[in-house]
């Protein structure tokens, strides 16, 4: 294989890398989204319920869903943007809820984790109404408490890269 050749495939070779990495920069988030590990995280200053935000999460990316946390340091990081990019927001819906109310807690996406950073008194006895989830500024953003689906409030959104 003689000279021309070789740079002949070199430069087929780096336009064929240089088209998949810059596939891979294409892949993320929306703007004025978070970033972290494998998901994307959006507020949305609307207030709504708990269901309407879910189903207004679902339109948003790959698997939309309310946000769901796997880890503290997850948590500690979203809690951070909230806070800090977002002096309005009170409380927002996150996707935590027992949909039977018997006290069997999980995530409108699935996942499953044993992190439940509850405040104090909660979560919600078996039965009530207060059966989502969500998190407040006077908590940092870093403790969960439950609430009557119904009521209206910003919500957080999560969705995978």
């Amino acid at each position: 294989m003689g000279a021309g050749s070789y740079l002949h495939l070199s430069f087929y070779g780096l336009l064929i890398a240089s088209t998949f990495f810059q596939g891979l920069e294409a892949v993320s988030c929306k703007r004025e989204w978070l970033a972290y590990h494998n998901k994307c995280f959006g507020v949305f200053t609307e207030e709504t319920s708990w269901s309407n935000a879910e189903v207004l999460c679902q339109r948003y990316g790959e698997n939309g869903h309310l946000a769901s946390f796997l880890s503290a340091q997850e948590n500690e990081i979203v809690a951070k943007r909230i806070t800090n990019n977002y002096p309005e927001v009170q409380r927002v819906w996150i996707g935590f809820h027992d949909p039977k109310k018997i006290g069997r807690w999980k995530w409108s996406d699935s996942s499953t984790t044993n992190f439940r950073p509850w405040s104090a008194g909660e979560p919600s006895k078996r039965g009530e109404k207060r059966s989502c989830v969500f998190m407040s500024l006077s908590e940092g953003f870093r403790r969960w408490t439950s609430a009557d689906c119904k009521e209206k409030m910003p919500f957080l959104c999560s969705s995978l890269l």
